[in-house]
């Protein structure tokens, strides 16, 4: 069985039960070992479900469902 989520506009599916850490794992916007153990790296990217930010340690305990819109925003400086 698998979920059907749409991932910054593009279509993705990921397996069912997949966390959001997970998703961010695979595609590789996190490392794959990452966890909550080792979030003290430093994030320079904040994520969205369905228009709700969603804090890192909340990561690994939020389950992705089909229809899902997951939004990774990154911030850009400049002058």
């Amino acid at each position: 069985m698998s979920v059907d989520i749409v991932l910054n506009g593009e279509s993705l599916t990921l397996p069912a039960n997949s966390t959001l850490a997970e998703c961010l794992m695979q595609q590789a916007f996190l490392p794959d070992n990452w966890s909550q153990a080792t979030a003290h790296i430093e994030l320079s990217f904040v994520v969205a479900v369905n228009q709700h930010v969603v804090r890192w340690q909340d990561w690994s305990s939020i389950r992705l469902a089909s229809g899902d819109a997951v939004d990774v925003l990154g911030a850009i400086t400049g002058g």
